[in-house]
């Protein structure tokens, strides 16, 4: 699954309208405002995703895939992503703009429509659209299953 900055990377390149398929093909910019909507408007049919991101003590927990395939586990320090929650408070193209090396919104993201729980220790993240709004979640519990939540599958490029 992608990672908080594989996320929002992903959301950036999609809305740019400038993305291409796994054979280098240009993808149509209808096709590409059709998906950021799919993942990000407010609107029925709850849509939801994990992200590769647990927290520790001040620390993210994400995850590699190394050349010869196999997985490899990275702690990090948090950086100085805005540790409050925002709900609603952020602007969705502004974290996009702003986010820190970990995909996270920074005191820099403008007040927008977007909820964001900050992070919390022994939490995972997720980023969630439905009729009640759009947000991205660093407090989810990682035991807690949900079969409506979807996994991005993610492939380390060649």
């Amino acid at each position: 699954m992608p990672s908080a900055r594989q996320h929002a990377d992903f959301l950036k390149l999609i809305k740019s309208g400038k993305a291409f398929d796994g054979s280098g093909n240009k993808i149509s910019s209808i096709r590409l405002k059709a998906l950021y909507e799919e993942i990000t408007a407010v609107r029925e049919s709850w849509r939801a995703e994990w992200l590769d991101a647990k927290f520790g003590n001040g620390t993210i927990t994400y995850h590699l895939i190394e050349k010869d395939g196999s997985v490899k586990s990275v702690i990090e320090k948090l950086n100085k992503c805005l540790m409050e929650d925002k709900t609603p408070g952020i602007s969705l193209d502004s974290w996009l703009k702003t986010a820190d090396s970990h995909g996270l919104p920074t005191s820099k993201t403008r007040r927008g429509n977007l909820y964001f729980w900050h992070p919390r220790e022994n939490a995972v993240a997720g980023f969630i659209s439905s009729s009640d709004g759009a947000s991205l979640g660093c407090y989810g519990n990682p035991a807690g299953r949900n079969d409506s939540l979807g996994v991005r599958v993610v492939r380390k490029k060649s």
